[in-house]
């Protein structure tokens, strides 16, 4: 078999390899034919060249003694040969027999072969001496044969080292025809490799050996399938013998034993379920990865994301004529290089997720990036697509897929997702976790068209600038602080490059077009503006000490400057700032409003008026004008809580006494109406002659006109008023004996202890008839009380005391009777005072000194009412039928009668007692 059909034979082979391969679901064909620059010969390499220069400049003369050396040039990744005294491009062989086939392709092509130590030219499909027109007298056929020395391949520009030569002063357009043109450089072998990557190493035999390593995406989990297939070491082609693993722990790690294989070269293919580095959960589905390996002189073999990916670019390099090696080295730094990243990195199956070098971190980065928010079936079509885009040219020219994988991460990295990645790899106990984000930072960085984050452009703002990106257009800027790019604030992007403003100037931000800023001419720095700055201006010294320039109002609010910060404020601080003190109560209109203000000596400030300081005439009410009268058209008024109110008749018939602490008990005839009569309470002047109020002593009700007797309750010591009417004695006054035994209780009205003072205490039935007393009765013990049906004594004591007791009904007849009948009781037995309206002829009010006060009642739901309108008294007379019900007498302030009821017992009265 020739050389080119051995190429052909080699590509067929691959191509059924990459057919056996799940990396993307189909067969990819590769193409191939009689131009195959496969490189199966070695004349196109640079094995044996005598130097290795980095540029044409670096060349030696040509002369005699240099001629026939090579030297490879590394800026051009081109060999040179010195021929005749100039260096011309070429590739070399070291004989006839190595050359590849002239074709088309090859046409114009130049190779040094070392055993003739001649320049030959492909031209016409035949290799020729360079000078042989092609078609000279030699009929042999064997174009190898054909020499000349008349014409010369292109001369390289090599600089003269020598003044005195003149071997490099030929013209150089004779050689035109001779072009830059080499297999090994073409597009798909952009990564400089040396001379070594064109030899093919000796197929080698593998015996009973064992090959571990770790298969990672995440780590596959523990029992995922590993299989490793020989491959034909000429075509690569699967033999068709394969051994078989599986993952043993949670590292992803796995070891195929007893391995034996004709060549050095496998293919490994690990299939499952993995831990899935962003989310830290195991995936919820499977996918497939592969390594291709030369496995002469390793037995650890990684799979990862990276050995997956190389796969079909280096499967169509190896078919160029790269050996395995540097197909697989070069294919992995295209791969790096896709995403942003450069380095001296170990090769992709001796690189680890959970390693500590700079490789491991840079894999962890792409493992997470191509990841990202991907279901097992999107990555799994991402990375199918990643490898057939650069299986031709290396290059990954999906420019949209970058940047929806740059806008993943910029997200993440901005909200500070990237710590929570880093926690969830950490969560899994696995050791080490190299520094992936740099990586992942550096690609979003670079999709995004942002530079390098330095301290040399430490504070710079930029915008995205890859249209394909989210953020490109709009308001985002990026902020660098040294560090990183981060997402800029509003001032920060707003103010970026603004040079110094005038002290409080407002300006409105550059990019928001919103948002606006005031210069602190203190601080030499903007800063955001308040909505009452944007619509002031700034409060600066200046304006706070110009009284015209220092307020200002907002959406119908006052403001004033101050200390360099704008204060709400009301009308008055605008209107009298600068105003000096004045006389009590004089009134003076605002400086910047309608408004009129008051001077309030006792608070020494200007205050706001009311209508009625304007409208009356009067001095303004003031603080010591408190309590003052005034009269206008008429009507009086009084000086209460800052304002002129129209005056009570209280108020101008007491005006101008005193009522203090010492003057509480005082009484007073009206002013104005001298029928009126005050007391003086320690609230105040209370009126005699109106309401209810429990501000007056229940002695400042009593009759005047009546001699009261007295009577001591030996029990509490408490003194009471009494009076006879007819032939009974009855206290003047409510009983107020606290008495609370199990469930017979009673009360002081609103419950406040005070109150009894003034109406007595209000009781239950129960507690009136001193049930407990009844109970215990040693002669004749009753059960009495609510809900309970009892016979009662002819007299019950109750809760009076000794020589006292609770009327009957009968009894409270008497009293009436006595006072003219229940017609007239109504109003011969309430006291003169007190009571919210009244009834009757005035000179029949309280005629006996009974005094009965309108002390309201407790009802059964515990609420306090009445008091003012109603007296109300128990009497020791059931309801006879009903066991929850007693007989009460009242007294109501619209009725002259005295009435009899009936109530639940266990409503709260008042209790007067009778004397036995």
């Amino acid at each position: 078999m020739d050389r080119n059909e051995n190429a052909k034979t080699k590509h067929v082979a691959l191509n059924m390899l990459k057919a056996s391969v799940a990396i993307t679901g189909a067969a990819l064909l590769f193409a191939c034919g009689d131009d195959s620059s496969s490189g199966a010969d070695g004349s196109q390499t640079a094995t044996g060249v005598d130097s290795t220069v980095e540029s044409v400049d670096d060349l030696l003369n040509c002369t005699s003694k240099h001629e026939g050396e090579t030297a490879y040039i590394k800026e051009e990744n081109a060999t040179y040969v010195c021929v005749d005294g100039d260096w011309i491009i070429g590739s070399i062989s070291e004989s006839v027999d190595d050359l590849i086939n002239c074709t088309s392709k090859h046409e114009g092509e130049t190779v040094f072969v070392k055993e003739d130590k001649e320049i030959y030219v492909c031209t016409d499909g035949d290799w020729v001496v360079a000078g042989e027109t092609g078609d000279g007298d030699d009929d042999d056929g064997d174009d190898a044969d054909k020499k000349s020395s008349s014409s010369k391949a292109k001369s390289a520009d090599s600089k003269d080292k020598s003044s005195s030569s003149d071997e490099n002063d030929e013209d150089d357009s004779s050689s035109s025809s001779s072009k830059k043109s080499d297999p090994k450089s073409s597009s798909s072998f952009k990564y400089e490799q040396d001379s070594t990557a064109y030899e093919q190493p000796d197929v080698v035999k593998v015996k009973d050996k064992s090959i571990a390593g770790v298969s990672q995406k995440g780590p596959f989990v523990t029992g995922s399938a590993v299989k490793l297939y020989e491959l034909d070491g000429e075509t690569y082609a699967q033999t068709g013998r394969s051994f078989t693993g599986k993952i043993t722990s949670n590292y992803g790690e796995f070891e195929i034993s007893s391995v034996t294989l004709a060549s050095q070269y496998a293919l490994l293919e690990a299939s499952g379920y993995y831990r899935n580095e962003v989310s830290g959960k195991m995936s919820g589905g499977t996918i497939t990865l592969n390594a291709l390996t030369d496995l002469s002189d390793r037995k650890k073999v990684n799979i990862n994301l990276l050995t997956h990916l190389e796969y079909e670019r280096a499967l169509y390099l190896v078919g160029t004529g790269v050996n395995v090696s540097a197909a697989k080295k070069q294919a992995e730094a295209e791969i790096f290089k896709a995403f942003g990243i450069q380095g001296d990195f170990a090769n992709s199956e001796d690189l680890n997720i959970f390693g500590e070098g700079e490789g491991d971190a840079a894999l962890l980065a792409l493992s997470i990036l191509m990841q990202g928010d991907r279901s097992e079936a999107k990555l799994t079509e991402l990375l199918t697509k990643f490898a057939t885009d650069i299986e031709k040219d290396g290059e990954w020219n999906d420019a949209s897929t970058k940047a929806k994988i740059a806008d993943w991460a910029s997200e993440q990295d901005l909200a500070d997702d990237l710590s929570l990645i880093r926690f969830n790899i950490i969560s899994w106990g696995l050791i080490t976790v190299p520094y992936f984000e740099k990586y992942v930072r550096n690609f979003w960085y670079a999709n995004y068209g942002l530079k390098a984050c330095g301290a040399e452009n430490q504070g710079e703002i930029a915008a995205a600038t890859n249209e394909l990106v989210e953020t490109y257009g709009t308001k985002t800027r990026y902020y660098c602080n040294g560090e990183a790019w981060l997402e800029a604030s509003d001032i920060d992007k707003d103010t970026y490059q603004w040079t110094a403003g005038e002290d409080g100037e407002i300006r409105l931000g550059s990019v928001t077009q919103s948002v606006y800023y005031i210069y602190d001419g203190v601080r030499n720095a903007w800063d955001a503006a308040s909505k009452i700055e944007a619509a002031l201006g700034g409060c600066t010294e200046t304006r706070e000490a110009d009284i015209s320039l220092n307020t200002g109002k907002v959406n119908g609010t006052w403001y004033i400057c101050k200390s360099r910060e704008w204060e709400s404020t009301n009308n008055i601080t605008i209107d009298t700032q600068g105003w000096v003190e004045g006389s009590d109560g004089d009134i003076q209109k605002g400086d910047s409003t309608d408004a009129k203000y008051k001077y309030d000596e006792a608070l020494d400030q200007w205050v706001a008026t009311n209508a009625n300081d304007v409208s009356l005439g009067l001095m303004g009410c003031t603080t010591n004008r408190t309590g003052e009268i005034g009269k206008s058209d008429e009507t009086y008024y009084v000086c209460k809580n800052s304002n002129w109110q129209v005056a009570a008749e209280i108020d101008y018939d007491t005006y101008g006494e005193k009522c203090t602490s010492a003057e509480v008990g005082k009484t007073m005839n009206g002013k104005e109406t001298a029928a009126n009569k005050y007391y003086c309470s320690a609230n105040g002047w209370v009126s005699l002659m109106g309401g209810w109020t429990f501000d007056v002593p229940k002695e400042a009700r009593l009759n005047p006109e009546i001699t009261y007797g007295t009577m001591t309750d030996k029990r509490d010591n408490k003194t009471y008023e009494t009076v006879k009417i007819g032939d009974q004695v009855w206290m003047a006054e409510n009983l107020n004996y606290d008495y609370n035994k199990g469930t017979a209780k009673s009360y002081c009205y609103d419950d406040i202890e005070a109150n009894c003072e003034v109406t007595g205490r209000l009781y239950t039935w129960a507690a009136a008839i001193d049930s407990v007393a009844l109970a215990n009765d040693a002669d004749n013990p009753q059960i009495c009380g609510y809900g309970v049906e009892c016979t009662l004594p002819t007299v019950v004591q109750g809760v009076c005391p000794d020589g006292w007791h609770l009327p009957s009904y009968d009894e409270w007849q008497t009293l009436f009777t006595a006072v003219g009948g229940s017609s007239k009781a109504g109003t011969a037995l309430k006291s003169q005072t007190g009571w919210n309206s009244q009834t009757g002829d005035a000179a029949d009010r309280d005629a006996y000194g009974f005094s009965a006060l309108p002390a309201g009642r407790r009802n059964g739901g515990g609420n306090f009412i009445n008091a003012g309108d109603y007296a109300n008294f128990w009497s020791a007379s059931q309801y006879e039928g009903n066991s929850y019900s007693a007989y009460y007498v009242f007294l109501y302030y619209y009725d002259e009668k005295a009435r009899r009821d009936y109530l639940n017992k266990g409503h709260g009265f008042s209790v007067r007692c009778l004397q036995n």
